[in-house]
């Protein structure tokens, strides 16, 4: 049985760690942030007890300590390198390179993805969701703030993101390792727009975490036995498996749905600054990945019985998520453009 007191607490570590390395000035500090951060998840990570909650919480444990010992050990080098820990003084450096590799490994970015879906596939709806939104974040921060991508590396991040994430989640029967591919899809996005706009990033990032917390949500408060595999969505009701749907063809970027505005943004600024082969790349990945989204959201949505429940508006809730998704997209299309 889960305590609010013990959610609370770790939940707060934490958070607290995610704050210390956003306003740490030092290397260092970032490092220990890093740490209080990762002590703080993996309780809630393994809070059930049950032996696939150990066994990912293990893995992560291990990939995110490889992790921040390679900033670690950069972070040391570049020390002795410039005789700073400034995070402003960064100069490009076999142990600048560490770090960013350090980075990419704890954000699970292709090809440094072979992690997330092992993961993943034993945790609960509500550790994956913190894994895939919040936990991205300090390290996206890190990359776009202080480290310089060359043309060659990002194409080959991002090549590598799409190809991978589109690829894996093909034939998959288990919704987490679905999630977990799609995610990595999203990061290919999110590291193509950090590299050229900072707020683009977070635009993107903002409608992933939304679009993100919604599916995880309706995952979680649909908590059953079997609940990873995607036979078990068909037992659903007609207007949670809708809204399913919904939220999942908005994943992929689909008009006039909100998550189309974070690609639509993405490809307005590549093909403005004439980064055609990266927009190609990255348009070949989310077509990838759309080939899974369909199969499901087709799958679910055109196998509902005439006796269900399909009345969406019913539902408070259920309304927000349909009012967000469709109005959305429009909504912020039209700010962009006046």
């Amino acid at each position: 049985m889960i305590t609010f007191p013990f959610v609370s607490l770790f939940s707060f570590i934490l958070f607290f760690g995610s704050m210390i390395s956003f306003s740490s000035s030092h290397w260092f500090g970032v490092w220990v942030g890093l740490e209080v951060n990762l002590m703080g998840f993996i309780p809630l990570m393994i809070y059930n007890g049950s032996s696939q909650e150990v066994e990912s919480g293990m893995k992560y444990f291990l990939v995110q300590a490889l992790g921040s010992g390679m900033v670690l050990f950069g972070g040391l080098g570049f020390y002795k390198y410039c005789g700073s820990w400034e995070m402003s003084g960064m100069a490009v450096s076999v142990y600048s390179s560490i770090m960013m590799f350090g980075l990419l490994l704890k954000m699970g970015v292709a090809p440094f993805h072979f992690w997330l879906p092992a993961v993943m596939a034993g945790l609960s709806w509500m550790a994956n969701g913190i894994l895939v939104t919040w936990q991205k974040l300090v390290p996206l921060f890190l990359l776009y703030s202080f480290f310089s991508f060359s043309s060659i590396l990002l194409l080959g991040v991002c090549f590598a993101s799409s190809f991978f994430g589109g690829v894996g989640g093909m034939n998959q029967t288990s919704i987490r390792a679905l999630l977990a591919y799609s995610s990595i899809v999203h990061l290919g996005w999110l590291k193509a727009s950090s590299k050229l706009s900072g707020f683009v990033c977070i635009i993107y990032f903002f409608i992933y975490f939304l679009l993100s917390v919604m599916i995880f949500y309706s995952l979680w408060n649909k908590e059953f036995s079997g609940g990873n595999q995607m036979e078990s969505v068909f037992s659903w009701s007609g207007s949670d498996q809708q809204v399913f749907c919904l939220l999942f063809l908005s994943l992929a970027g689909l008009p006039p749905l909100v998550g189309f505005v974070g690609k639509w943004l993405v490809l307005n600024l590549l093909l403005g600054l004439d980064w055609f082969f990266l927009c190609f790349v990255l348009i070949i990945g989310s077509l990838l990945s759309l080939y899974y989204y369909l199969i499901l959201s087709f799958s679910v949505g055109l196998s509902v019985p005439e006796d269900k429940n399909v009345f969406i508006f019913g539902n408070k809730l259920k309304s927000l998520m349909l009012v967000v998704n469709l109005m959305g997209g429009g909504l912020i299309l039209w700010m962009f453009s006046s």
